[in-house]
């Protein structure tokens, strides 16, 4: 499930590189370029967003599970079965995919030749207007079952996507830390006529150390996801404004969420001994040649 988790967190990154691209002179002056980004841009920020929602999920899966396995110990003795995690993950990416799914047509882009057909613009409009009042005549009424669908797609996407999934996770790692807490204390008032010194330390030192992880992760999620999540309803709701003051706001909400899918892999990935233990076992079975040349190299530091 974490490499899951991974794989989406990176297919963020890799599906937000060419807008990230697109202000940079080399690639907007780039008339090739404005005409493959202007005509993929919405379906490309749709895929982004889709796993940026599956990885959310993802997230709130291992939230459970983490809790069950402190809850009740002897689910960890549990026989792994690979065809559960792959139900599970695939049921996550189908739900998520239908979830947001209408990014994909809720924009309408038109190329815009200018300056005799050597300069192309990117226009690209809500689909719920009505655009033939816009300058696009060739465009269709929308019907008021299209509306109703987009808009209340748009609110299910930020509160079940993003802003739910964001209090649960919090909840459910208070909760672990609490159940955590219980355990260790149960243990060492059972055991106290037997256990030492160190040992009671030890104790304290990975509930100290569990807490400090879960504090990070409640922090990091609750900050890098949720502004995104009230712009959108805020600009849904609220104010449909395209002010340079919300194009700014926009531009370090993106920024916060592309951080927090970075800071998923080092709180939920990198901190699982299993998932570096996998990650190192697939290393040197994909890269054995690479692997070898590291230990030859290291070899000739240490002898020289």
């Amino acid at each position: 499930m974490l490499a899951a988790l991974a794989f989406s967190d990176m297919a963020v990154f890799f599906f937000m590189l060419p807008t990230c691209f697109a202000a940079f002179s080399p690639f907007y002056s780039s008339m090739t370029f404005r005409i493959i980004f202007g005509s993929s841009k919405i379906h490309l920020a749709a895929v982004a967003n889709w796993f940026s929602c599956a990885a959310i999920w993802i997230v709130l899966a291992v939230s459970i599970e983490r809790l069950l396995i402190i809850k009740f110990p002897f689910r960890s003795l549990r026989v792994y079965h690979t065809i559960e995690s792959v139900l599970l993950i695939g049921g996550i990416f189908l739900s998520t995919l239908i979830l947001t799914s209408y990014h994909h047509f809720s924009y309408k882009c038109t190329l815009i030749w200018l300056c005799n057909m050597t300069q192309v613009h990117v226009h690209c409009l809500p689909a719920i207007w009505n655009l033939s009042k816009l300058g696009f005549p060739n465009e269709p009424l929308p019907t008021d079952s299209f509306i109703t669908y987009v808009n209340l797609s748009t609110i299910a996407n930020a509160l079940l996507g993003v802003i739910i999934p964001v209090f649960v996770v919090a909840v459910l790692n208070i909760s672990l830390i609490r159940s955590l807490h219980q355990r260790n204390t149960q243990e060492l008032v059972i055991k106290s006529t037997s256990v030492s010194t160190n040992g009671i330390s030890s104790v304290h030192e990975q509930e100290r150390k569990m807490t400090i992880t879960v504090v990070a992760i409640i922090s990091c999620f609750t900050i890098t996801q949720m502004p995104s999540a009230l712009l959108f309803l805020y600009e849904k709701l609220i104010n449909d404004a395209k002010t340079q003051a919300f194009a700014t706001v926009s531009s370090i909400t993106n920024f916060l969420v592309l951080t927090g899918k970075m800071l998923n892999v080092v709180l939920f990935c990198l901190t699982s001994i299993s998932f570096r233990y996998r990650y190192y076992y697939y290393y040197r079975l994909i890269c054995p040649y690479f692997f070898q040349f590291k230990i030859l190299t290291r070899e000739v530091i240490i002898i020289t």
